[in-house]
């Protein structure tokens, strides 16, 4: 019973309806909260899809793990995972206040984030005291925020990271800091360039507390490798990531430092 499930009309869905969706998969398994999030988790013609929801779903089913994903954005995730059991939500960044409601279970992924601009803007920066020069937009994530705190960089946190591409073309801002990629900004037809990697921080699998301890054990044995495991390596091949994953395969802490 994996079945992969999209809301597009999510604000019409009740607390009820939802929490039906989480105590259907009781019996079986988990059910999975992702947000989309081109190349990495796509949703096209009502089906959602792309590596991180395939590797997952394969990881868990190796663990005899049924799953229910469901698409869903980031905020609406975390305030339902935080009542319903048996659910989880997929490629969440780290938050301390989150983890005083949540069980951050374990490391999927790195995300590497970037300093970009507009490719024919007159920006001139490699690192962060450059970037005091300039209005910056960031990704809002605890790790980036406190970096550009401590070196005296101005920013404007971006709720909805999915807007980046659109303010930096309007010129909301001079440089955008976040982990899209050149390739996924020249589809949204925005040509940019990178000028430096800001910092590498990880997203996780996070669950609701009172999740089923023997699934809490399975995934966590099953994702010591994160969503990078050599059972995996066909997954990302299939969508034509292969390098990509070589590259977290060889730099990426947890599992590059494994005995």
């Amino acid at each position: 019973m994996r079945l992969k499930q999209v809301c597009p009309v999510y604000k019409l869905l009740t607390l009820g309806l939802l929490m039906g969706l989480a105590h259907a998969a009781l019996a079986d398994g988990v059910t999975v909260l992702v947000e989309p999030y081109p190349p990495f988790v796509t949703e096209q013609s009502g089906k959602i899809a792309g590596p991180y929801v395939d590797a997952f779903e394969k990881i868990a089913h190796t663990k005899g793990i049924e799953t229910q994903i469901v698409s869903m954005p980031i905020r609406r995730a975390l305030q339902f995972s935080q009542q319903a059991p048996n659910t989880c939500v997929l490629a969440l960044n780290y938050s301390a206040s989150d983890a005083e409601v949540l069980i951050y279970l374990s490391r999927i992924t790195p995300i590497f984030i970037w300093a970009y601009a507009l490719g024919d803007a007159q920006v001139q920066a490699t690192s962060l005291h450059d970037l005091k020069n300039y209005q910056v937009g960031t990704v809002d994530i605890a790790e980036v925020r406190y970096l550009l705190d401590g070196a005296g960089v101005k920013h404007t946190p971006l709720h909805i990271n999915a807007l980046g591409l659109k303010m930096l073309k309007a010129k909301r801002f001079d440089v955008l800091l976040s982990d899209l990629s050149p390739e996924l900004a020249a589809r949204e037809g925005v040509a940019v360039k990178r000028l430096f990697n800001v910092i590498q921080v990880d997203r996780w699998l996070a669950c609701n507390p009172t999740t089923d301890s023997a699934t809490v054990a399975a995934l966590r044995e099953g994702l010591k490798e994160g969503l990078f495991s050599e059972d995996v390596r066909g997954v990302w091949t299939s969508y034509g990531m292969g390098e990509y994953y070589n590259q977290v395969r060889k730099e990426w802490a947890p599992i590059n430092k494994r005995p």
